[in-house]
């Protein structure tokens, strides 16, 4: 309940006066990779953990009051255990990489033309 309560107040921090998660899913993510980044030792897994939850944070969108935000927390709460946790961060995390993927198979980013310098004049005229 303490980390349900924590995870708000982080994000209520983070400047927007109303927020809300976008789904239930996201709300679990955000509890449970909060959490592995906390018990995280390695910190490459630390880091990973950081990351994914500024992904789900950024999921957050505005519209809820803070009350909401915490009501959504902790029904989701009540969906983790410890026989399920493990597979939902997987999850979390699978997205996380599916998203990284698909960027990824774009490519090189698109490159703007080099700008014309402004001083020169028109040949012909």
């Amino acid at each position: 309940m303490k980390m349900v309560r924590l995870v708000a107040a982080s994000v209520l921090l983070l400047g927007s006066d109303a927020v809300f998660a976008q789904s239930a899913n996201d709300a679990q993510c955000i509890i449970l990779v909060n959490e592995f980044a906390k018990q995280a030792k390695d910190p490459n897994q630390q880091k990973a953990a950081q990351n994914a939850l500024f992904f789900y944070l950024g999921r957050i969108g505005d519209g809820a009051t803070s009350g909401q935000l915490s009501a959504l927390f902790d029904a989701q709460m009540k969906n983790l255990n410890e026989s399920n946790a493990q597979a939902k961060l997987e999850a979390c995390m699978k997205s996380i990489d599916g998203k990284v993927q698909l960027l990824s198979s774009l490519g090189a980013p698109v490159q703007r033309p080099p700008a014309k310098p402004a001083d020169k004049k028109p040949e012909g005229r």
